[in-house]
């Protein structure tokens, strides 16, 4: 590896001036984004007991309408529909730990839930009903769920890890026997990641000491990486046909699809970072790093560092967990009515003429915003 001098991340100064907000619609100190976009909120809903997921957007195929849907501390799986409408609740006998992911297993466009419990994997259709259940290992390790189309046909890969154990199912849940890689030496640190980059498939595990693999479909090295190549808290990327991340010493790193890496040094700070084919965006000392431009935000403990894009628009989201506060960006700065309160990761949503926003408010409130 050796460094490159001209790799393509470089700086200019932006100023945002901070004050301190609260929970509700407000603006936001004197630079703002020049749109037509406004925070609305649309509805703030309170439940008899504490949310123990982030609510999330899924789409309900019987209403051709979107819908939000969480799991509360009694846990049931609730549903709401845009305006706080309960449409299903649904008792499961243990705590959703998975993102919640859509499918469609009889390639029908009726869709399902998947996701694990700390008992089973589970698929329910749009009623609550069980379509299926899978038991887990029973141990004290951290469980993961991915789920891949490699071909966006519809035949799904259904990988569930477990401490040192991977197992991957086909679309009739029966376990793929081509897969190799089903033990690994250390237990997982994050849930498995695709990559597709120039037609082919990149399969990304992590362990908890930090050393990465890029596999092939079967499990096999597909980019052998450095032996002392190790990741911080972190995760790869596709970025302009290669693959992106931040390594354990501070370098922001760059792999082609032959093997070749470049390295660029940052700061000496805790890095946030994320990526998708077209930006770059990472987090530290104070400033959130988009492309080639810096905006100021307040020092604290971020996490949730996030990209949500469409054909048109792209916004860029963090969050501080010291004051529970959500602040969205574009490639311009901060978009008007941020920082907003928040106890969750938000999801967004891209619609015809506005885009929503759903969160978790107070522990046991949902939140339903619109940019219009």
């Amino acid at each position: 590896m050796k460094d490159n001098i001209e790799y393509p991340y470089w700086f200019s100064n932006y100023e945002i001036n901070e004050n301190t907000n609260y929970k509700s619609i407000f603006s936001t100190p004197n630079i703002d984004v020049k749109t037509d976009k406004k925070l609305n909120l649309i509805f703030s809903k309170k439940l008899d007991s504490e949310i123990l997921t982030d609510p999330k957007f899924i789409y309900n195929y019987n209403s051709g309408e979107n819908n939000i849907m969480l799991q509360d501390k009694n846990l049931n799986i609730i549903i709401f529909d845009l305006n706080g409408g309960k449409i299903l609740e649904k008792k499961l006998d243990s705590q959703v730990i998975s993102e919640i992911y859509q499918v469609d297993i009889y390639k029908n466009n009726r869709l399902q839930f998947a996701f694990l419990t700390s008992k089973d994997f589970i698929v329910l259709d749009i009623k609550g009903n069980l379509v299926k259940k899978i038991p887990l290992i029973n141990s004290g390790s951290n469980k993961f769920l991915s789920i891949f189309d490699y071909d966006n046909n519809r035949n799904y890969r259904f990988i569930i890890q477990d401490e040192k154990s991977i197992r991957m199912y086909d679309s009739k849940f029966n376990k793929v026997k081509g897969f190799k890689r089903t033990k690994v030496k250390s237990e997982i640190k994050h849930k498995i990641k695709h990559l597709r980059i120039m037609n082919k498939d990149y399969l990304v595990l992590v362990d908890k000491l930090g050393t990465p693999l890029i596999l092939d479909r079967r499990g096999n090295v597909r980019i052998k990486l450095p032996k002392n190549f190790n990741l911080g808290i972190n995760h790869f990327f596709k970025n302009k046909n290669g693959i992106v991340t931040i390594n354990n010493l501070n370098q922001l790193v760059r792999i082609e699809l032959d093997g070749k890496i470049s390295l660029k040094q940052l700061s000496n700070e805790r890095n946030l970072f994320a990526a998708d084919n077209k930006n770059i965006l990472f987090q530290s000392n104070g400033l959130l790093t988009i492309n080639n431009d810096e905006f100021k935000v307040p020092y604290g403990n971020f996490n949730d560092i996030e990209i949500f894009n469409s054909n048109t628009n792209t916004y860029f989201h963090t969050r501080n967990l010291d004051n529970n506060q959500s602040f969205l960006y574009n490639k311009i700065g901060k978009i008007s009515g941020f920082p907003i309160y928040s106890k969750s990761k938000i999801d967004l949503i891209f619609g015809k003429n506005r885009e929503l926003i759903t969160l978790k408010g107070d522990e046991n409130e949902v939140i339903l915003y619109s940019l219009n």
